[in-house]
């Protein structure tokens, strides 16, 4: 009978101790894993940093490119201002985000509105841009 209340003993300070070990162990994962956080929140938020200015970037682009895209004397962009009585239209252009006048015919101005997305065609008369095609 001793000898199995011994043997019991035994066994018991050898679970106690095993169950011991495995808390440690995986305290000192969890600590590992604690100390490494500030360093994966570092480069997580990096690349999360990395992926939005991508993205701004990849959406932005497509109208700054659009203008080079479209070929020699063509601009891009939205009507800001039409004048028929002076025969011209404003357009924001797209890659310089600078606005630019065009001289055109009345028949070229009758469908141009404010707001409205142009490719403008145009040859240089001068010091003034004469507008020869719009396509809204």
């Amino acid at each position: 009978m001793v000898a199995i209340h011994l043997a019991q003993a035994n066994c018991g300070q050898y679970e106690k101790s095993h169950t011991t070990r495995m808390v440690d162990e995986f305290g000192k994962r969890c600590m590992l894993e604690f100390r490494q956080l500030p360093k994966r929140i570092a480069m997580m938020t990096k690349l999360m940093t990395v992926v939005a200015l991508s993205a701004c970037m990849a959406l932005g682009s497509g109208a700054a490119w659009s203008c080079s895209m479209a070929g020699p004397n063509t601009h891009i962009g939205a009507v800001t201002a039409v004048d028929a009585a002076a025969h011209t239209f404003t357009v924001l252009d797209a890659e310089t985000r600078q606005p630019i006048t065009f001289v055109a015919t009345p028949a070229l101005l009758k469908g141009i509105a404010k707001n409205q997305q142009v490719t403008v065609t145009f040859e240089k008369d001068g010091n003034k841009l004469a507008a020869k095609a719009i396509k809204l």
